[in-house]
């Protein structure tokens, strides 16, 4: 799915929620510092969650608007491109061991 880890990189705890018809494995990785952690993201093809709506304003033409919500909270969110039907969601938060404990979710959908 997309998950590339490295010697600067310790796994936590894993687990699996088996379910039908989407099974995920929750994996909480520990990078030993924030450039091993960008370089951890960046092996794993993953990029800032984007929120994107269309609006037209009065009946106008479309268009479309893009909010980056990581510059709002604490918690950064990062999806990696999968191409399919996989979705491998990482996130962090910088008041949680300084940013260096990523969670990964891996969903098969």
């Amino acid at each position: 799915m997309g998950l590339r880890l490295s010697d600067d990189e310790e796994v936590v705890s894993c687990e699996t929620y088996p379910s039908f018809p989407d099974s995920s494995v929750k994996v909480m990785v520990r990078t030993r510092s924030p450039e091993t952690r960008s370089a951890f993201l960046k092996r794993c093809d993953a990029s800032e969650e984007l929120g994107r709506s269309l609006i037209s304003f009065d009946d106008g033409p479309f268009h479309e608007e893009v909010r980056r919500p990581n510059l709002t909270r604490s918690e950064q969110v990062f999806i990696a491109d999968t191409h399919g039907y996989n979705e491998l969601r990482l996130s962090y938060d910088e008041g949680v061991e300084s940013g260096l404990l990523i969670t990964v979710w891996a969903i098969d959908m």
